[in-house]
């Protein structure tokens, strides 16, 4: 799926890289995933001048229980060569607790909550956010409230909401000839032109 993803950008201007985090265990172990993506941008700042890839001009892309260690060090560093961010029905807060475990600290939900970082007054990378209508709730929830405060802190933010959509929208979605499908391509094509415009 993700290669796909790849290619899919890649015919449109952009380099793609994509990585594959480590489980993290039912969120137990979201440090080690973060740690993970950044060392793959961290590889491709390095390395990216012999690939023909602008070090200074990277987006990171993720969906569904990606967001939380993903977009965390550029949520909360703000490193200028991360220009943009784009997340697809994905998890964009973790205090809400519905689907995870009891036994995991708040302060490690609360450090891997997208939402915690949009403060007023600080620059961020502009971000495509887009939601699944029919996704799960404690999802959906999430992304409702990481738009509002992101637009509450000025943040420049573009918000697609795919009403009849469902999880993996970009795969599963069969109707590619009417309305669902007109979005699922709005969806893709939108992610395309983030992902150059920055």
């Amino acid at each position: 799926k993700y290669c796909l993803w790849g290619q899919l950008v890649s015919s449109s201007g952009p380099a793609p890289l994509t990585t594959n985090p480590p489980s993290t265990s039912g969120f137990r172990d979201l440090g080690g995933a973060a740690q993970d993506v950044d060392a793959a941008v961290d590889q491709l700042r390095a390395n990216g001048p012999d690939l023909g890839i602008d070090p200074e001009r990277i987006a990171i892309w993720t969906c569904s229980a990606g967001a939380p260690f993903a977009l965390r060090t550029a949520l909360r560093d703000r490193p200028a060569h991360v220009r943009a961010l784009v997340a697809l029905y994905s998890i964009m807060d973790l205090t809400g607790r519905s689907m995870i475990s009891a036994d995991i600290p708040d302060k490690v939900l609360a450090d891997f909550s997208c939402s915690r970082y949009l403060e007023p007054g600080r620059h961020f990378p502009s971000m495509l956010i887009a939601r699944a209508g029919k996704d799960n709730e404690f999802i959906n929830r999430s992304i409702e409230n990481f738009v509002a405060a992101a637009v509450a802190a000025g943040v420049d933010i573009e918000y697609l909401n795919h009403a009849e959509g469902q999880q993996s929208l970009d795969k599963y979605e069969k109707d590619v000839g009417g309305e669902k499908g007109a979005k699922q391509v709005t969806v893709k094509e939108r992610t395309e032109e983030q992902a150059r415009a920055e």
